[in-house]
């Protein structure tokens, strides 16, 4: 991304144009969504009131809740993140986001390095140029405090970070590492449950990468960090009444009362509708016909990705170009996983521009999707 330059007077390491590009780009994406959050803009819901008052709760000592209030799968760890800047500056709609978009900064900078670990360098910068547009839904979702999303797309490209980097053998702490990587898929995983697919093939990339550093301490230091990160969650759980764990309410309100819809309607609400929507394509009254291609388009590239990441891995000359394979191989198998999820519930088909939004953890996968067109 960068390279040493040497002058007579000083030392400092200058961007090349990929990365100039990107941070430009970024730039932009975050300075934009700055003066959206400033304007308070998109306009907040009552869900987002809800975090803010369990921020207030928070800073104020009064609490310390692990979900939102009145349900028990959506972790309040965007709420505690907000907390110190409520307590300090006073309850307001922009202090509670400015959290958001500093995750939204890192999302687009974690983006950038894996895609171009992975990928090239400029696939890298496009990408972050993508990222950086937005439609409403989009926006919308990377800026209101609902819960979930913003934090685990993160948490995930982190993890995968530190897994190839691991593989390549460029960590001088590798204990470190593994105790950040069960960490951040703790902390995902009490966020928001919609990342497990992404966080299942993390922890493949991880074993496969550096099954040796997953033998004595560094095991255990992943084992450790992956309880404390979820320990909100599993103590909830404990205490919670029949019916009322995290498992039993999150299926319940995955299913919907009545006749089953069909498997042809649950694809095209969950891929002709719900992939355009979460890509930004459509605006948020719904998409066009024309607009549906993507949706159809969408699995044709998993498979071609996939497809290209089985030809780079019998193709590897090395260690360190198979780990890069597998991690090429685990963005496309977190985006299948997590369409096949989401078209399996009902509500993919009776509701897809309610739920639309599920579906935006699928831009973990942009960079896979976008390589066999590259």
């Amino acid at each position: 991304m960068s390279r040493p330059v040497r002058d007579p007077g000083r030392w400092r390491p200058t961007l090349d144009r990929p990365a100039l590009v990107a941070l430009l780009l970024g730039a932009a994406g975050v300075g934009y969504r700055l003066v959206l959050t400033l304007l308070t803009l998109p306009t907040s819901n009552s869900d987002e009131a809800t975090f803010g008052l369990a921020a207030l709760h928070i800073a104020g000592g009064h609490e310390r809740p692990v979900f939102l209030y009145g349900q028990r799968y959506m972790g309040m760890f965007e709420a505690y993140l907000a907390a110190p800047l409520v307590g300090l500056a006073g309850p307001s709609w922009p202090v509670l986001r400015l959290p958001l978009l500093a995750l939204y900064a890192v999302f687009l900078w974690l983006a950038y390095r894996l895609t171009r670990r992975l990928y090239s360098p400029w696939l890298a910068a496009f990408v972050v140029g993508l990222l950086a547009l937005g439609s409403e839904r989009v926006v919308r979702d990377q800026l209101t405090v609902v819960g979930g999303r913003p934090e685990v797309k993160a948490a995930v490209l982190a993890m995968l970070l530190v897994a190839v980097a691991l593989g390549e053998r460029r960590v001088r702490h590798r204990w470190l590492a593994t105790g950040v990587f069960g960490l951040l898929a703790g902390l995902a995983l009490w966020s928001d449950w919609l990342i497990v697919p992404y966080l299942a093939v993390a922890g493949v990339v991880l074993v496969w990468a550096a099954p040796r550093d997953l033998v004595g301490w560094p095991g255990v230091l992943l084992v450790v960090g992956f309880l404390v990160g979820v320990t909100p969650m599993i103590k909830d759980n404990l205490v919670a009444p029949d019916g009322q764990d995290s498992l039993s309410v999150f299926r319940e309100i995955s299913t919907k009362d009545g006749v089953a819809p069909s498997v042809s309607e649950r694809l095209h609400g969950g891929l002709l509708e719900g992939v355009p929507l979460a890509s930004g394509l459509c605006p948020v009254d719904g998409c066009a016909r024309w607009q549906e291609w993507f949706g159809l388009l969408y699995p044709l590239l998993l498979v071609a990705a996939a497809g290209l990441g089985l030809v780079a891995y019998r193709r590897a000359a090395g260690a360190a170009a198979r780990v890069r394979a597998v991690a090429q191989l685990a963005l496309v198998a977190g985006a299948a996983l997590t369409l096949l999820g989401y078209v399996r519930s009902p509500l993919a088909a009776t509701d897809p521009l309610g739920n639309a939004r599920y579906l935006s953890v699928l831009q973990v996968s942009l960079p896979a999707v976008l390589w066999p067109l590259w």
